[in-house]
């Protein structure tokens, strides 16, 4: 089993690379603003808003963090299978 692990070893940082660097790719968080409790208030002559209601989105740090060590991981799977002789086709 040892011997397989080690084989295979770029190829199994690549795979856990990239599950790591998908799932925090698509783990973003979005707020909003310019809105008031209720629904949105859209600006009106009448109205206090000052702008247009927004929507944005963002990714906290942990999924930044995580995001940059799922490529780390893919490099490094890279450099490994590249250092064994191997050609990916």
């Amino acid at each position: 089993m040892k011997e397989k692990i080690k084989e295979y070893f770029g190829e199994l940082l690549m795979v856990m690379g990239s599950f790591i660097a998908t799932y925090n790719l698509f783990n973003f968080r979005s707020s909003f603003y310019g809105s008031k409790e209720g629904g949105l208030s859209l600006p009106s002559f009448g109205s206090t808003a000052v702008g247009d209601p927004a929507v944005y989105y963002y990714y906290n740090n942990e999924s930044l963090l995580l995001l940059s060590l799922g490529i780390a991981l893919i490099v490094t799977g890279l450099f490994i299978f590249k250092a064994k002789g191997r050609r990916i086709n």
